[in-house]
């Protein structure tokens, strides 16, 4: 299912069902259940083009969303967390509706607070910050906070 046509069949997924083709899979195979998925548009740090990624999110109080980058455990951060500190202005679809808005990466108790967040609903988060941490790296979780009620064309 990866690879260039996976990736496509994945966004107009994410953009007409709100649910990810390819992390339903894992989620499946792993009885964890399907998880609302969003398509995250960040400006590349080096090329400065336009980059989307699919992730899960977690809703995270009010019109909050809570993304987590954690690159699966590993030594280094996702590329689009890269991209996010560099610019945090970004471009979030939901479903069918596309919102800019500010990425912000947490610290501290909120940190703490949105991690039991995020690991209530997908427990396996819990592991990848294990794994981060093991490795010295301090796992991103990131809020998007859409910046106004409408939409972006």
């Amino acid at each position: 299912m990866r690879g260039k046509w996976g990736t496509r069949l994945d966004k107009w997924s994410v953009r007409r069902l709100g649910f990810s083709v390819i992390l339903g899979q894992v989620s499946l195979s792993r009885h964890v259940p399907l998880a609302p998925a969003l398509l995250l548009e960040t400006v590349g740090r080096r090329s400065g083009l336009a980059r989307e990624v699919v992730l899960p999110y977690t809703p995270a109080g009010g019109r909050d969303m809570l993304v987590v980058g954690s690159n699966g455990g590993g030594p280094t951060d996702p590329l689009w967390v890269h991209n996010v500190r560099a610019d945090p202005d970004v471009v979030v679809t939901v479903g069918r509706r596309r919102l800019r808005a500010t990425a912000r990466i947490t610290t501290g108790d909120e940190r703490d607070r949105l991690l039991a967040l995020a690991s209530e609903r997908r427990p396996h988060v819990r592991a990848y910050d294990s794994g981060a941490a093991s490795h010295e790296r301090v796992m991103a979780l990131v809020v998007l906070t859409p910046a106004g009620p409408g939409t972006v064309s």
